[in-house]
């Protein structure tokens, strides 16, 4: 019997883990990046430079996430309902 083991990592982003109390399972993995680069974007703190770019390139992510979510056929429900409605 094969068991498997999560790489030795500082996070896995995978809602799919067993014991992961993420709702939505079936999120694209653009749509995992997108959460990612929020939270980094909300957590440091930028400068005003910065803030310009963001608003810039945040929308451009939100664009690519709900092309991918579309693509990757995955359940247009919940979350991915949400992102896709996007484009």
């Amino acid at each position: 019997m094969r068991t498997t083991r999560s790489p030795l990592a500082l996070a896995i982003l995978n809602p799919n883990q067993p014991g992961c109390p993420y709702p939505e399972k079936s999120l694209c993995g653009a749509a995992i990046a997108l959460k990612l680069a929020r939270r980094c974007w909300k957590d440091v703190n930028w400068s005003v430079a910065s803030h310009r770019g963001t608003r810039k390139t945040l929308p451009s992510f939100l664009k690519m996430a709900a092309i991918a979510t579309i693509a990757d056929a995955v359940p247009l429900r919940g979350e991915n309902r949400t992102i896709a409605a996007l484009v």
